[in-house]
């Protein structure tokens, strides 16, 4: 079990970065991507140990389909609202034989893609000036210098 759940992570992670090098021109959103994907996959964790042992709306979607709760066929699951979440769920529970770790990787994956996305969308979209208080400010690639019109001044 645990060896299939890290071969899906290691597979989702591969996508990711994949998309998000053909995705992503900018420098800095090609960076941010970068840390979007450690901050969810950390906040991904946490969540996943406070399910473990505090009720979790993730835990009933996943034994709700994994009980039939809706129906025997995966039609019965179609819906909006959570019932979606969980017809969503449904082939991968019982045609792939998917655990709760697996679908927690599953869609922590598909958030993470929504957050690519959505830099995609900011990248082509929003031009943001650079500017604060009339200087010319940029942030480098880990957040740490600051470029104050022609001067360098490292943040400590």
């Amino acid at each position: 079990m645990i060896i299939k759940t890290f071969i899906l992570f290691v597979f989702c992670s591969a996508i990711y970065f994949f998309s998000a090098k053909r995705l992503i021109r900018n420098q800095y959103y090609s960076n941010l991507t970068i840390y979007v994907y450690v901050v969810h996959i950390f906040l991904s964790i946490a969540y996943y140990l406070y399910a473990l042992s505090n009720p979790s709306d993730s835990l009933a979607y996943y034994r709700k389909v994994l009980r039939h709760y809706r129906g025997d066929y995966w039609g019965d699951f179609y819906g909006t609202s959570t019932t979606f979440i969980e017809f969503v769920g449904y082939p991968f529970i019982h045609y792939l034989d998917f655990h709760y770790e697996d679908m927690m990787v599953l869609f922590s994956f598909l958030g993470l893609l929504g957050f690519l996305f959505m830099m995609k969308v900011v990248e082509e979209r929003i031009k943001f000036p650079h500017k604060l208080l009339g200087f010319d400010i940029r942030i480098s690639t880990f957040g740490q210098r600051l470029m104050v019109r022609e001067h360098l001044f490292f943040l400590r």
